[in-house]
């Protein structure tokens, strides 16, 4: 049977919308946390649209016999953090139920080029993780694993709040400002930066990061949580780490944020390196999650770095389920003249 490539255009949105929503069906049905609207047509097409309309989107389209077997969109971006990229999100590609994984290469080989003239050499891809012929589709064109993207559910037993000898968690408040700017800003820095993660910290953002910081805690949404030395109330070095939960922003094209089951992000979390191994982070991420089920989140997201060692660990263990990787291939961009 021959398969046509065609470019991508927007009346393919219903055809689309109609092969994205049944790939959501068998990705819920392995991961059940993720939020069911994305089965609806309507919702599926909005999803994708949403994608369509974003600048610099391109992308292809695979037939059969006159029908969508599959499609494959991706917006190429220009910024200073992760330079000239081409991004595909969950909702930018899907294939008919019984297509082979393998039409994915076809698919991105016929759109590469328009992204590489475009200079965006560095390509990511958003992938369930339990779509194992999907993700070896992938591996397959040298793409690689680089996030995690996780979920928990907070309806279900959270993990147990335990004492840490020495040790006070609560609730930062804006009196803590200059401390957790100064103690607590650089720690996951530091750490990302260090081997084998080797994500490097740029100087241009090293300012933002701390307002940041000091955002949080005079965000009325933010819920940031800290551990301290017992007693230490005037010690500027007091904090020992932090976890930060933000409610999660539903949209069109997120495909992992529940609307009903009411979703929480825990944004950034970290320990000081004198002070891990005593259960200081999992007691703060317990008292956080434990605050979001109180207050109505039936749902937690977050995510790591997959070569962050400890945070593949930790996350994990303490009961988040990867939902999604973000995967990367950097095209070596000497193609554009060694082309002999």
């Amino acid at each position: 049977m021959s398969t046509e490539i065609v470019p991508f255009h927007v009346g393919m949105l219903p055809a689309a919308a109609e092969l994205l929503s049944r790939r959501h069906a068998r990705d819920r049905a392995m991961m059940p946390l993720l939020p069911a609207r994305f089965e609806q047509p309507r919702m599926a097409q909005a999803a994708v649209r949403e994608v369509w309309s974003k600048p610099h989107t391109s992308g292809m389209a695979a037939f059969r016999d006159g029908r969508l077997a599959g499609y494959l969109l991706g917006q190429a971006k220009f910024e200073t953090h992760r330079g000239r990229h081409v991004w595909i999100p969950l909702p930018g590609y899907a294939l008919g139920e019984g297509e082979p994984a393998a039409l994915y290469a076809e698919l991105y080989a016929a759109a590469g080029p328009v992204w590489l003239r475009l200079g965006a050499f560095d390509h990511y891809v958003m992938m369930p993780t339990e779509d194992r012929e999907g993700l070896d589709a992938w591996f397959t064109l040298s793409f690689g694993k680089e996030q995690a993207h996780a979920i928990m559910s907070l309806t279900g037993p959270l993990p147990e709040r335990v004492a840490v000898s020495g040790v006070v968690i609560r609730r930062a408040t804006e009196a803590d400002r200059d401390a957790f700017v100064g103690n607590m800003s650089p720690i996951l820095r530091r750490h990302m930066t260090g081997p084998p993660v080797w994500a490097a910290a740029l100087p241009e953002n090293v300012g933002p990061m701390r307002e940041g910081f000091a955002e949080m805690l005079t965000d009325e949404s933010a819920r940031a949580w800290i551990a301290e030395v017992e007693g230490s109330a005037d010690d500027p070095d007091r904090m020992l780490g932090y976890v930060l939960l933000y409610p999660a922003s539903p949209s069109d094209d997120n495909l992992t944020v529940s609307v009903s089951e009411r979703t929480v992000l825990l944004e950034v979390a970290a320990t000081r390196p004198e002070a891990r191994g005593r259960g200081i982070g999992r007691a703060l991420a317990a008292a956080g999650l434990a605050d979001a089920a109180a207050l109505g989140y039936r749902v937690c997201i977050t995510d790591w770095r997959t070569t962050n060692i400890e945070a593949n660990r930790f996350w994990p263990r303490l009961g988040f389920h990867p939902a999604v990787y973000r995967l990367v291939r950097k095209v070596d961009s000497r193609i554009t003249w060694a082309t002999f």
